[in-house]
Formats: C-alpha cells, sequence, structure tokens
C-alpha cells in the first residue's frame, strides 16, 4: 500500500535522514574535482561519469607507488 500523507513526497525520507545529505555532498564534491583535474568526463544526458586516458593514468601510477613504494617509506620510518 502506498499511500503518502499531505505534506509527505518522495523526498521526505531525505529529510529523516541528514547523514543521507552529508553523502550527498561528499560524493558530488569528489566529482566535481577528479572532473576539474581532468580525471573523469561526463556523459551526456545521462548521469554518468567515464574515466579519461590521463585518469587511468593517473590512478594507475598511484596505486603502483601505492603497492611498491609506501610500505618502504612507512618501514624505514617506523624504525627510525
Amino acid at each position: 500500500m502506498n499511500i503518502e500523507r499531505e505534506g509527505e513526497g518522495r523526498h521526505s525520507a531525505i529529510c529523516r535522514h541528514p547523514w543521507r545529505a552529508a553523502f550527498r555532498h561528499r560524493t558530488k564534491s569528489s566529482l566535481r574535482r577528479l572532473h576539474a583535474h581532468g580525471q573523469i568526463a561526463k556523459i551526456s544526458r545521462t548521469r554518468r561519469w567515464r574515466v579519461t586516458a590521463y585518469g587511468h593514468q593517473a590512478m594507475g601510477t598511484s596505486l603502483y607507488l601505492r603497492e611498491h613504494h609506501f610500505p618502504n617509506v612507512y618501514a624505514t620510518a617506523a624504525t627510525a
């Protein structure tokens, strides 16, 4: 049974959960930042995004550094 009370619409659940608005803002900010740096591009007339060639390169480099260089740096810093 899908009866909506007067004054309540589809979006009334959003008002009851303030963390959803914060999560939506964080997601929007992350997408905006990646788009500003040219790592993702918007697909026209949709809500979808695609990773650009530069984005693939930057993400690959960051994963490589995380896997190969950070453990060495943290290991030497822990012993010092």
